[in-house]
């Protein structure tokens, strides 16, 4: 009898890997690295910073990434920053700064504050990665590149500047920025993966701005929208920058020693390039950063615009069935999403703001003619049903493995039976 169960313990488990892998071997990729297929492109390579114009111009006007060759080799930072001279301030060993004690970036995870002087002093050991604000008595090795060196994008439009810095190894999840993007590489080599805006919606990434997938193990079932996806690439190395184009979906990976500062600004900037500096030699000490916070208007826009249409692509009607379908899609929260009763009453409220006559429908009359309060109170919730998402798939996950290793300890049980009897 004993024998006979544990026949039939084998065979299941026979047959269900049998089956996955048949399924498995048709989407050529699947459980393998993030990019490891799909059409690569060589992301455009120009030889240090062009003028202000040129650089609107050619790239950020028509979204079009480049890697710019040598061009942070003039800022102070390449040739002086390495750990002697971070713990020469006096000032290293009381700034406090954030870092992750895993270099495979985990969102939901939190940060640990500690002082620099003893995340440099720590960080070749201990593996922790520090992602925080230009230290104040190093923001003046940091020059601004000067195609953004404008008036225009200075007073007012700058949005935010972080220090990348580990000991290599990290990788980054796939997202994307609500901000222009250049980054500069002073230690160490980084590549860049990017996915053209066009193809946003098949890659999962929500309204938060990041997706979870498994970089290194891309479950295919899961995530269709990532098969051989057509994405950009750049290696980056000591003294590169490079442009990243609004909302450009992204993932990277760093090597070695690796030191890197990212300088945001506000998109859609109107830009008078008569305002602007055409050399090298403002720092970023003395200007004034605006913070991701005062771009919450532009995850607001992307809202609004995805529900005018998805109200349009209805009919001009959405019950609020209909909504619980919009969030289903697989570029917003997923066609596999658990609804949680929380879940349903964050859903609940938020028809309930859209329905502006309350007649149990929304329109384009209804959006039309929402207040600003009205779309920022949109933007939250929507926020709050995205973070209710994610603790749910977390916990289905957490389930799922717990039943794969009970059923794996009933097999290795009968097994031991078994051979016993």
């Amino acid at each position: 009898m004993t024998g006979s169960r544990t026949e039939i313990y084998f065979a299941i488990s026979f047959v269900f890997v049998a089956t996955f892998n048949a399924s498995q071997g048709n989407l050529e990729g699947h459980l393998e690295p993030l990019f490891s297929h799909g059409k690569r492109l060589e992301v455009e390579v120009y030889d240090g910073f062009p003028t202000a114009e040129e650089f609107f111009r050619r790239f950020v006007d028509v979204e079009k990434p480049v890697l710019l060759r040598g061009a942070a080799r003039l800022f102070p930072a390449f040739s002086l920053w390495n750990d002697e001279y971070f713990l020469s301030y006096t000032e290293s060993e009381e700034l406090l700064v954030t870092v992750e004690v895993d270099k495979k970036e985990n969102r939901s995870a939190p940060g640990e504050d500690l002082s620099f002087a003893d995340f440099v002093r720590d960080m070749h050991s201990s593996g922790k990665y520090m992602i925080s604000s230009v230290p104040e008595f190093l923001r003046k090795d940091i020059l601004l590149p000067f195609p953004i060196a404008c008036h225009d994008i200075t007073q007012g439009n700058l949005v935010h500047e972080i220090l990348w810095f580990s000991s290599g190894g990290t990788k980054s999840v796939l997202h994307n920025d609500h901000a222009e993007n250049i980054m500069c590489v002073f230690k160490g080599t980084k590549e860049f993966f990017l996915i053209d805006r066009e193809y946003q919606e098949q890659v999962n990434v929500t309204e938060r701005g990041y997706s979870e997938v498994d970089v290194d193990r891309v479950d295919l079932f899961k995530y269709p929208g990532l098969h051989k996806i057509e994405h950009h690439f750049a290696f980056i190395e000591p003294g590169d920058c490079l442009y990243v184009p609004f909302l450009w979906v992204h993932y990277v990976r760093s090597y070695d020693l690796n030191m890197a500062v990212n300088i945001w600004w506000r998109h859609g900037v109107k830009v008078n390039f008569r305002n602007c500096d055409t050399e090298l030699g403002t720092t970023i000490e003395d200007l004034t950063f605006i913070g991701f916070g005062a771009l919450h208007d532009a995850q607001e826009k992307l809202i609004r615009n995805r529900l005018f249409e998805a109200v349009k692509l209805r009919g001009d009607n959405i019950s609020l069935k209909g909504l619980q379908g919009f969030f289903t899609q697989p570029d917003v929260l997923g066609h596999d999403v658990h609804w949680s009763e929380e879940m349903y009453n964050v859903l609940q409220k938020l028809f309930s703001v859209l329905d502006r006559t309350q007649d149990d429908k929304i329109t384009s009359d209804d959006l039309s003619h929402l207040h600003q309060e009205d779309w920022e109170h949109v933007r939250v919730l929507v926020t709050d049903l995205t973070d209710l998402s994610m603790a749910e798939n977390d916990m289905r996950d957490e389930e799922m493995i717990s039943e794969a290793e009970q059923f794996g300890e009933a097999i290795e049980d009968e097994s031991d039976l078994h051979t016993e009897l």
